[in-house]
């Protein structure tokens, strides 16, 4: 029987019994000393009513310094626990004024559990006399169900991991609330399954009845997704009140979409040329990938001075531009379902002041400017005569006119448009932003970036070249930017780069293969029927074809053979195709020989978000959200052994599902090794650093396509002449 798997999100202040209740119940042992947890996953086996559910357990940090990096453990949740603690009233009163409001905006329509904790303190004299000091008790049983029933929680039960009274039976509840799931949507949306239940009941015969709360489930999943443009708020809260996180929380969308919620009549805003904005702007930003080109289509609001995000749609289509190569035509109209796509979305009357702009990045950069300029302008034109869409040609530094509105984009701009978005929907920066930044490392198919500002003394300032990047006059304030693009060191190309090495061994180790390596002819015969590569980075036994390539131009396919090397094995090639030990002529280095101010130092204790690959690769493992450089070693180790041990491994990172993924994907223990490498050796991380995976905020997409809009948007408005 298909094992059920559900996921678990505990929330409340820090220090109100999070973390002892889930290591009591998933390991049976209580944990006599505090320590604060950042982001700690569990998995525990549950059985109820007969069924059989794997609980993966997702602990986070209560404090507010992690405020802005929860949000990312609430993605993909079937139940959540929100926890207080009895002995502490203030802690009940947060549920109220923080975690319900931020639960609500991340897990619409997920089941909700209230849970007291420490009830062995109830009747401490200690604690009910440390508490009569500042007129407070310990909360009563009363006290919390007349919160969980203010809140919309679906059960309110009392437990302490002290004891294991009560512990059980949180998670039992809440597995079944978890495989029930009830939708928690609008008046309108439970009239209709109020209507759909009487008509099953009615027409279904009555030994069917088991099957209509899978019915109900699907028509709950339909109703969600139907109310896209409308999401009513939570009774008794107010949508206009401050995020209970820091990262940005979007208002309510207005039903009508040339509308916001957020304002009716706004003072009058100017663009730096005098332009009155519009109230509601939208715009359109392509990213023209290496492996396919994907549309963000966003809505923003100028209620005040600066530009608040309320939507994105996002859409992508393979293959990319790169891959028409000769074909520009081809490549401009592979473009057509996607702006198709963006003039449904934005109202008509909008569409001419909606600015549009397309940035390639390393697949075009590698095909060479011939043929990508080719493609450049023949999208420009394409756009320019069938879409309403003004192109964002921006000025220049010295206010002269460009057309960089469809462009090739510098990879600095690339890494520095990724920190924009990061750290604007972390409310790190632009309106609310006072907090120290966050860096971002962005792992593409063809290279990979690294940003991040610098806290360094005014008596060791960076050294200056082109990897300093100042962004002035952003939200009124500006910032020193390290950063670095580094070509040919993303993840598709570090595979090429990685097997062709794997090839070069095998060829320079057997004479008679190698005796016709130089020969061109010979080498265009080599197919992966005819050449076996074989590698440590493949799962032992597993094989794969994969492109090589053996001097300036010469490529071929050819089947990579998996061995038992393991992980270590995997990291010596790796290592070298990292380039660490070139020459350094500014200390001190990362890799390839480039200048970085280290990370340990001079950036020490603050966030690193990883984006792109690095989240596609690694979390569908299980790692994650945030996770420290030895994990993802171990990781890499797991994923790098023989296939017979991965069923021996029990945890988050390898469970039936993991084992799966594995199997599909042979070559996961080079891409986890490459990833370790990079960050260990490449950036050298600390073996206890933090990394945070992630994909989106809330729901918006992260990446570089919303900073370069909101760079655009600061340039002022802009509109198309009628067609």
């Amino acid at each position: 029987m298909t094992e059920l798997r559900r996921k678990l999100v505990i929330v409340g202040d820090g220090a109100c019994g999070k973390t002892c209740l889930l290591i009591v119940f998933s390991k049976g042992t209580f944990p006599e000393v505090y320590v604060p947890t950042v982001f700690e996953n569990y998995v525990a086996d549950v059985e109820v009513d007969g069924r059989h559910v794997e609980l993966a357990l997702w602990d986070t940090a209560g404090q507010e310094d992690y405020d802005r990096l929860r949000p990312l453990s609430y993605p993909d949740s079937h139940v959540i626990l929100i926890c207080f603690a009895i002995d502490s009233p203030d802690s009940l009163d947060n549920v109220q004024e923080k975690w319900i409001s931020e639960v609500l905006h991340f897990c619409q329509n997920l089941p909700i559990i209230l849970v007291g904790c420490k009830k062995d303190l109830r009747r401490d004299p200690k604690i009910i006399e440390e508490l009569r000091k500042t007129s407070q008790r310990p909360v009563t049983p009363e006290e919390g169900m007349a919160v969980a029933s203010k809140i919309g929680a679906v059960r309110y039960l009392e437990c302490s991991a002290k004891t294991g009274e009560g512990v059980r039976e949180v998670f039992e509840h809440a597995t079944r609330a978890a495989l029930i799931q009830k939708p928690r949507g609008g008046r309108s949306g439970k009239m209709l399954l109020c209507i759909t239940i009487l008509i099953l009941l009615v027409l279904v015969p009555f030994n069917l009845h088991s099957n209509v709360s899978t019915i109900f489930k699907d028509t709950a999943a339909e109703l969600r997704d139907s109310q896209k443009w409308h999401i009513p708020p939570f009774p008794g809260l107010s949508m206009y009140r401050s995020a209970p996180t820091s990262a940005r929380i979007p208002p309510q969308l207005h039903h009508d979409p040339s509308l916001t919620s957020r304002c009716g009549n706004a003072t009058p805003v100017y663009d730096p040329n005098g332009r009155r904005r519009p109230l509601v702007q939208y715009a359109i930003m392509i990213d023209a990938g290496s492996t396919g080109s994907r549309i963000h289509v966003y809505k923003f609001n100028y209620c005040k001075a600066s530009p608040e995000l309320e939507f994105e749609h996002f859409d992508h289509i393979e293959p990319g531009l790169s891959s028409y190569k000769a074909d520009a035509q081809g490549a401009a109209h592979s473009l057509r379902p996607l702006l198709d796509k963006a003039l449904d979305i934005v109202p008509q009357p909008l569409q001419a002041c909606t600015p549009l702009q397309l940035k390639a990045t390393a697949g075009l950069r590698l095909l060479g400017p011939e043929q990508s300029g080719a493609i450049i302008q023949a999208v420009r034109r394409m756009i320019e005569s069938s879409y309403p869409f003004p192109i964002a040609d921006l000025v220049d530094n010295n206010d002269k006119a460009t057309k960089n509105g469809i462009e090739i984009m510098d990879g600095r701009d690339e890494g520095v448009f990724a920190w924009i978005t990061v750290n604007y929907l972390m409310n790190l920066i632009g309106s609310g932003g006072n907090k120290k930044t966050a860096a971002v490392m962005d792992l593409g198919g063809g290279s990979t970036q690294i940003v991040f500002q610098p806290q360094l003394q005014a008596s060791s300032p960076m050294h200056p070249g082109e990897h300093v990047y100042e962004l002035k006059n952003f939200e009124n304030s500006s910032f020193t930017l390290y950063q670095k693009s580094y070509l040919g060191y993303g993840l598709k190309q570090a595979r090429e780069s990685i097997n062709s090495l794997a090839a070069f061994l095998h060829l320079s180790t057997n004479p008679q293969v190698a005796q016709h390596a130089g020969d061109a002819s010979a080498w265009d015969k080599f197919s992966p029927q005819t050449m076996f590569v074989p590698s440590p980075c493949y799962a032992a036994g597993a094989q794969k074809t994969a492109k090589v390539s053996l001097g300036k131009s010469k490529t071929s396919d050819v089947t990579m053979v998996g061995t038992s090397g393991g992980f270590r094995a995997c990291q010596r090639l790796v290592e070298v195709t990292m380039n660490k030990d070139a020459e350094c002529h500014i200390a001190p280095c990362s890799f390839a020989g480039v200048y970085q101010p280290s990370l340990s130092h001079a950036f020490k204790n603050s966030d690193i978000v990883a984006l792109s690959y690095f989240y596609d690769r690694i979390a569908p493992l299980g790692l994650g959200p945030t996770f420290t450089i030895r994990e993802l070693e171990q990781l890499a180790e797991r994923a790098c052994s023989l296939p017979s041990q991965w069923s021996l491994f029990k945890s988050p990172s390898f469970s039936p599902e993991t084992v799966t993924e594995l199997q599909q994907r042979p070559d996961y223990c080079l891409d986890l090794t490459y990833m370790h490498t990079l960050l260990r050796l490449g950036y050298e991380l600390d073996d206890s650093r933090k990394i945070t995976l992630a994909k989106k905020l809330g729901d918006f997409e992260l990446g570089w396509a919303l900073g370069a809009q909101l760079a655009v948007l600061q340039q002022g408005v802009l509109c198309k002449a009628s067609m």
